[in-house]
């Protein structure tokens, strides 16, 4: 589909390891964070703290791949089939999201994928990717870092699928105008130095009447206001330490850079590139309790019924996971994901 250099090469675990790691990123507020993003939404004053920003991305990203190992180390050896089976047991039981048989199921349904081209904008360790590329015409997965592409280079050659995966920056996508029928991105964007222009580049790429959907985090009023400001910035001090509550998120998310959205600045975001046809807040079960993690909080959240769950996250919009069917304006295609998304939404209330 794409020319010789994209064509997917095995990447073997001496390659990862003797690769030249990135040089350290300028600015080291709040432990590698992007110096100066100040708000929730900020985007770059100019071309060098753009660039800065992505640097710090980058070097951020290759020192903290997303392998969900934070609390506890990942059993087995690194790029073996049970070790991506943890990553993905531990990823796909974390968000709450319509009910379905499989993963990701009520978002990702197979049949959507069937005879199209699609690209990944933000592969991981392939938890994604795997499903995509086992029902796509032809798939390529692309990411900032170097460790989430030999991962899913890895991982897609151990279940036997054909795909492509490159490193490559979202803001500079290689592909020519409308090459995918579909666009998909979990929580990727949102770190981009301008997200502005990640869109505008995923929307230069889709064909038309192609669809985008693209999950970024969503700023909602307890996680933001109650569990940040009050107990984590007043009643533990947070505040003392940090700028704000903007701050004192950032040092609690992955990444150099984390945007946090409502639906109306998600909605402006978009304007002139895409009509969101479908917009629904999720979020992870983390999210329900206002405690540190632990045994504790786990064992509590399992006593919740999965139906207030929902009702939280979903319904009460107070999940952290905004997630949108775009269709790029100016064009009208009937049957695609948007019209899955709004009645699998709808049927989960």
């Amino acid at each position: 589909m794409f020319s010789s250099e994209f064509q997917m090469q095995p990447a073997s675990n001496a390659e990862t390891a003797n690769r030249k790691k990135p040089a350290p990123a300028r600015g080291d507020w709040l432990g590698g964070k992007a110096p100066d993003f100040e708000t929730p939404t900020a985007c770059p004053e100019n071309l060098c703290q753009h660039d800065e920003w992505q640097s710090a991305n980058r070097a951020w990203w290759e020192s903290h791949p997303m392998r969900y190992d934070w609390k506890r180390p990942l059993p087995g050896d690194s790029g073996e089939s049970a070790w991506y089976g943890e990553i993905d047991r531990r990823f796909f039981e974390a968000a709450v999201l319509p009910p379905s048989p499989d993963p990701f199921g009520a978002l990702l349904r197979r049949q959507l994928v069937a005879g199209k081209s699609v690209l990944e904008v933000g592969v991981g360790m392939g938890s994604h990717a795997q499903i995509l590329a086992e029902g796509a015409r032809g798939f390529v997965g692309i990411d900032l870092s170097w460790p989430a592409v030999a991962g899913t280079r890895r991982r897609l050659e151990l279940a036997g699928n054909r795909g492509q995966v490159v490193q490559m920056d979202v803001e500079k996508l290689a592909f020519p105008d409308g090459a995918f029928d579909l666009v998909w991105s979990w929580g990727v964007i949102h770190h981009s130095a301008s997200t502005r222009r990640a869109l505008e580049e995923i929307r230069r790429v889709l064909k038309p009447g192609g669809c985008a959907l693209v999950m970024v985090y969503h700023r909602a009023f307890v996680p933001w206001f109650v569990h940040t400001g009050l107990i984590r910035g007043v009643l533990l001090g947070g505040l003392w330490r940090s700028r704000g509550i903007h701050a004192l998120v950032q040092e609690f998310t992955d990444g150099a850079v984390a945007r946090y959205y409502t639906a109306k600045e998600w909605r402006k975001e978009i304007e002139g590139l895409f009509e969101a046809e479908a917009l629904e807040i999720y979020g992870n079960r983390g999210e329900i309790l206002p405690l540190p993690s632990g045994r504790l909080k786990d064992a509590m959240t399992r006593c919740i019924p999965e139906s207030f769950k929902h009702f939280w996250l979903t319904a009460c919009r107070q999940g952290t996971l905004l997630f949108s069917a775009l269709r790029p304006l100016e064009t009208a295609s009937p049957g695609l994901p948007a019209d899955h998304l709004a009645r699998q939404a709808a049927s989960a209330r």
